[in-house]
């Protein structure tokens, strides 16, 4: 009889305790959030919902523009900070000695 592997996949550069990813599973829908990516920074957005599966957040843009806004994912690992009225802010980084 041949024997059975399991693959399993992960990545070894996220750590499992990320905390933009516990931001996005703790945050209520309609929140309002600043959200910035090293290429772009959406302000205003309205936060719909977290993909535990794909890693992805969907969020509500350019909502106040005359078309309305436009659902966008973005994925965790491409997300460097989140701003809003429910997420606690760290500002070690800026304490000076």
């Amino acid at each position: 009889m041949g024997q059975l592997y399991a693959i399993i996949q992960f990545d070894r550069n996220k750590p499992k305790d990320d905390p933009i990813r516990e931001i996005f599973e703790e945050l209520e829908p309609e929140t309002e959030v600043q959200l910035e990516t090293e290429d772009k920074t959406f302000y205003e957005a309205k936060f719909q919902e977290f993909d535990t599966e794909n890693e992805e957040a969907k969020l509500l843009v350019d909502q106040f523009y005359v078309d309305g806004g436009e659902e966008v994912n973005i994925p965790v690992s491409m997300v460097v900070k989140v701003k809003g009225p429910d997420v606690q802010e760290d500002d070690s980084e800026d304490e000076v000695e």
